[in-house]
């Protein structure tokens, strides 16, 4: 993406005789290992025109895929594998991708982009197992909260995440997790 990017941008440069940078940051990537990210993303992205003003509802901006499903009716071949169109009818399309974007999924969004992958054996892994509210199921008694706590803060979340989560200082977590020893019985 970089070779891409640097080459359209001389093109363009030249083409319209103008020097500098054409895009503002470097192209990012992410992996997407669950179909929660997917789907979110999906509908983040289809939003993004809402969000900047260029338009009222999710079809009319010109250059996303649901324009093209809506609006023209049509979409280019290389959408062909496109899991909107292969996983939805247009009715439910529309009503998925036309559905707002919640605080609490913006949230989400910004935990899976700081959320770190390693490769182990060939395999592409996150380094959190589990969403961060499956931890906190059927923590009923202090020592399941703690146990919770514990696995929460080694699969990589943050103390500040836990405490807020959990409405406890952050000074309260974090006694727990070096206290975490004697707890898991290590």
């Amino acid at each position: 993406m970089r070779v891409i990017n640097a080459n359209y941008a001389k093109y363009f440069n030249k083409k319209y005789k103008r020097s500098g940078h054409l895009f503002q940051d470097r192209y990012k990537s992410k992996y997407i290992l669950s179909d929660n990210y997917l789907y979110t993303l999906l509908r983040y992205i289809e939003n993004n025109p809402l969000e900047a003003s260029m338009a009222t509802k999710v079809c009319e901006y010109p250059y996303t895929l649901s324009y093209l499903l809506f609006k023209a009716k049509t979409y280019y071949p290389c959408c062909n594998d496109s899991i909107l169109i292969k996983e939805f009818d247009i009715k439910t399309l529309n009503e998925f991708l036309g559905k707002p974007i919640s605080e609490d999924e913006l949230e989400y969004l910004k935990t899976k982009e700081k959320q770190k992958i390693y490769k182990k054996d060939n395999k592409i892994e996150m380094s959190q197992s589990k969403e961060f509210l499956e931890y906190f199921y059927e923590t009923d008694t202090k020592i399941k909260r703690d146990l919770a706590i514990l696995s929460t803060y080694k699969d990589g979340y943050t103390q500040v995440k836990i405490a807020t989560h959990l409405k406890l200082l952050s000074s309260m977590i974090s006694k727990i997790i070096k206290s975490g020893y004697s707890i898991t019985g290590v």
